[in-house]
């Protein structure tokens, strides 16, 4: 029995006070508060003058600790600080609101990321978050109805529409295989699955060329007719901002040419069509006039199309050949679609922010982020247990005791499902995280909610006991089956996870 997301009601205030906190803080500059001060009234100023100087320490501390991480589960529990402490602020300035991230993330933005980056990640974004309006609704024209064997096309019909708002909420339901919806409401759950996969979809695409960890523009002239590359600019500013979901893995080429730097020095290795490639590398590779000729002879047909066909008299010749035939391949070829794609990435913001913000570029270009480890995915969920001392209590320490080893067998390989007649089933832990919060990373702005692990105590509607895992991704709620013995319970999670990709009950 799989169920990966319920009916849930509405939240929608983590972002907006994701916004508030980095207004909060940018407001309260040092100009500020010395005008603030030489305002103030000589009564103020007699208040302020019995606060001790442990106090006043303790109130830097605090403020520190607002700007360097997010605020911890106990943080945000304690008791408000007196207003007699906080420094006087004008009526029109509002005071900084921690936003409601779970603890753990602070843990890691991206595993390549040192938490100084990471912070100045956290600031771009919910400065761009800032740009949402997320209180309403999502209009009709937000509704993106997705088949899970065609993602691609699924996106692209709800962002061709000429209603479709990138400042408003999407409303993602998955479809299954007989055209049902999947019996979900999005309460971000799906949202944070369909953009995952919809980012590694056009990735992989014919949109981007080259090696998995640098892709280049690729060329595709009826998907230029038809505006396609202003469409893949929107849903990268979408994802990235709605859901902290970039692409990774742009070539420092793109990433240049997109933020209007000088582009790194051709090189013959990033022609992707093999055929191309191999003339090229007999053209250049030729050590005499005679050797250049025949070779370009060979190459004729292309170098005609790109614009480099030429007499060739020298050996200096063959360089100038090469130069200007992967420098149009690379880069002129390519400009219409440049142009295209830019003009979609300056919905919400987010060009703009990719060129003036560094730290932003961090989820377009490095590389897939790290894998996760045992201990991230483990220390991101809390407990729920029942009453210490109860049958059921004893029951769930086996469970979670199961669960703690469980990712470290995960990490190490171990964690594989063997059946009679069919290949060894491995899993990873973002199989793991994708199922529990429909995100296979931590986001960048952490979790609306701690994530939380649960129990299977009762059958379902009088059935069988539930003896696969089950997830509400909206929620963030996972809950373990419960198994007498480690290797029930790792052959459960695997079999139930890998089997289960889909927000519906099986």
């Amino acid at each position: 029995m799989f169920v990966r997301c319920v009916k849930l009601k509405r939240t929608q205030t983590a972002v907006s006070q994701w916004t508030c906190h980095l207004k909060g803080f940018q407001k309260m500059s040092s100009t500020q508060e010395e005008e603030e001060e030489e305002t103030q009234s000589p009564e103020r100023l007699s208040e302020n003058e019995l606060h001790t100087e442990e106090e006043e320490e303790e109130e830097e501390e605090e403020e520190t600790q607002d700007l360097a991480s997010f605020p911890s589960a106990s943080s945000r529990s304690s008791p408000p600080v007196s207003p007699q402490v906080s420094p006087p602020v004008s009526p029109q300035v509002s005071p900084p609101v921690s936003p409601p991230v779970s603890p753990q993330v602070s843990l890691q933005v991206s595993p390549q990321v040192s938490p100084q980056v990471s912070q100045e990640l956290r600031e771009v974004l919910c400065t761009l978050v800032g740009n949402l309006d997320i209180k309403a609704l999502p209009p009709p024209a937000n509704r993106i109805n997705v088949v899970r064997a065609d993602i691609l096309e699924s996106a692209f019909r709800a962002f061709r529409r000429k209603a479709f708002n990138p400042e408003r909420k999407l409303d993602v339901v998955f479809i299954d295989t007989c055209g049902q919806g999947e019996g979900s409401v999005d309460n971000g759950g799906p949202t944070r699955e369909f953009l995952t996969l919809l980012m590694k979809a056009l990735m992989s695409s014919r949109f981007f060329v080259g090696p998995a960890s640098s892709k280049n523009l690729g060329l595709d002239s009826i998907g230029l007719s038809r505006g396609t590359y202003k469409v893949i600019g929107n849903i990268i500013s979408v994802s990235v901002v709605h859901g902290g979901v970039g692409p990774h893995v742009l070539s420092k080429r793109l990433l240049c040419r997109l933020t209007g730097e000088t582009t790194p020095p051709v090189d013959l290795m990033e022609v992707e069509d093999e055929d191309l490639r191999n003339q090229f590398q007999k053209i250049k590779q030729a050590a005499t006039t005679g050797e250049v000729q025949e070779a370009a002879l060979e190459a004729a047909s292309s170098l005609s199309l790109l614009g480099s066909l030429s007499i060739i008299r020298t050996l200096s010749d063959r360089d100038d050949i090469i130069s200007s035939a992967l420098s149009y391949y690379l880069e002129g070829r390519l400009d219409a679609p440049l142009k295209q794609l830019q003009e979609g990435m300056e919905a919400l913001g987010v060009l703009q922010a990719l060129r003036e913000k560094p730290a932003l570029r961090l989820l377009f270009f490095g590389g897939p982020p790290a894998p996760l480890t045992a201990e991230q995915v483990t220390k991101l969920f809390q407990v729920t247990f029942s009453v210490a001392g109860s049958s059921r209590r004893l029951e769930e320490e086996r469970a979670v005791g199961h669960w703690r080893d469980w990712p470290i067998d995960v990490e190490g390989g171990d964690a594989v499902l063997i059946q009679d007649g069919l290949e060894p089933v491995h899993i990873t832990l973002e199989d793991v995280l994708m199922f529990a919060t429909g995100a296979d990373r931590i986001p960048p702005l952490g979790f609306s909610v701690v994530p939380s692990l649960a129990f299977l105590h009762e059958p379902l509607n009088s059935q069988r006991k539930r003896k696969f895992p089950e997830a509400n991704t909206c929620a963030l709620i996972m809950r373990l089956p419960m198994h007498a013995s480690y290797e029930q319970f790792s052959d459960s999670m695997i079999s139930g996870i890998k089997q289960s990709p889909q927000f519906r009950t099986a």
